[in-house]
């Protein structure tokens, strides 16, 4: 694991001394706690479940996604330098644990060491790992922002969203359409025409009778692909009928700083090296710093009410904190925070 996901010791200590004895516990999880008691904590916006053993001083805590083992040690323990590592590093304090925290956790005293509990609460859930699809699966049309510079027509597989594959339960099949999006902009009229023959071909029953409105389908788009597809309904070239569903990931539908901001300097006389460098996100001139590096968040929100969105992952408006690419599903997920769980919204989404 890269030590910039590790979350901070601080931050853990506190989150498990703000844990609560409940009752039981349900889940389908296959968990237990023989012989000793359940807690309740929150880390991140994430819940854990943990099991405290009978002398109070080891306990595991379990998570929607992963579990961890926690074990209290009366000596210190000493960690020898790995062989590899540099030898230039400064020390590291930010995430010493100043030690009223320990004896709030442990509830140390001259005696002996209890765990300092406060009261009982009703029964904690924990969820499970996967979802399945709540409502009727149906084939899915994926369609990505400005990457191809060629039509690749419509495959079963791309590697721009990743093992999505693998979150998708509500999906009966896969169906990427492959467009030349850095050629031709979202409102031209041949991207969005093609964006429509695409959702006619992967429709249900309707691939050949010369009807123009989508029934039965799940409709991902990423990025510019919202923009495309949104400008062919709107331009009438197609329109959604019944049982369809539109997931829009990081769509600017009220433009983008990033994308003027890119193609103002891909297009003049900068040397391409200067070019790379702004194009990389150190200058682009975001008017909010609610953005993912290329689209702000009130542009990806649209006409819709801000209030909605939040950082949980159960929540059908996800404002994750995440960058662009991270909403292609290519980086997995982040194990210690509802707001970095693209996989597991999109998997449990519908």
């Amino acid at each position: 694991m890269a030590t910039d996901t590790v979350p901070s010791a601080v931050d853990i200590v506190a989150a498990i001394s703000s844990a609560t004895p409940v009752s039981s516990v349900k889940t389908d999880q296959g968990i237990s706690c023989a012989n000793g008691k359940w807690l309740s904590a929150t880390f991140e916006g994430m819940p854990f479940i943990l099991c405290a053993s009978v002398d109070d001083r080891d306990f595991t805590a379990y998570g929607e996604d992963l579990s961890v083992a926690f074990e209290y040690l009366n000596e210190e323990v000493a960690i020898s330098k790995p062989s590899a590592a540099p030898s230039d590093c400064s020390a590291v304090t930010t995430n010493s644990v100043a030690l009223p925290a320990l004896g709030q956790l442990y509830g140390t005293t001259v005696s002996g060491f209890r765990r300092a509990l406060k009261e009982e609460t009703a029964a904690a859930r924990l969820a499970s790992p996967t979802c399945t699809c709540q409502g009727t699966p149906r084939p899915c049309l994926f369609f990505h922002g400005m990457d191809a510079t060629a039509d690749g027509g419509i495959v079963d597989d791309y590697a721009f969203f990743s093992d999505i594959k693998e979150h998708a339960p509500c999906c009966s099949s896969f169906n990427f359409a492959v467009l030349n999006t850095v050629d031709y902009a979202w409102y031209d009229d041949t991207l969005q025409q093609k964006a429509c023959n695409a959702a006619m071909n992967v429709t249900a029953g309707y691939a050949s009778n010369g009807s123009t409105v989508i029934n039965d389908l799940i409709v991902v788009a990423h990025s510019m692909g919202n923009s495309m597809f949104a400008g062919a309904l709107a331009t009438g070239k197609c329109s959604i009928g019944k049982n369809v569903d539109w997931v829009a990931l990081s769509g600017p539908m009220k433009g983008s700083m990033g994308s003027d901001f890119i193609h103002k300097i891909c297009g003049s006389d900068n040397d391409p090296k200067y070019a790379g460098l702004l194009a990389g996100g150190l200058l682009i001139p975001h008017h909010s710093s609610k953005n993912d590096g290329i689209v702000e968040f009130q542009s990806c929100v649209g006409n819709l009410d801000a209030s909605k969105f939040t950082d949980a992952y159960s929540n059908t408006w996800y404002a994750a904190k995440l960058n662009h690419a991270d909403t292609t599903f290519h980086d997995g997920e982040g194990l210690f925070s509802s707001a970095r769980k693209p996989l597991k919204w999109f998997e449990c989404l519908l």
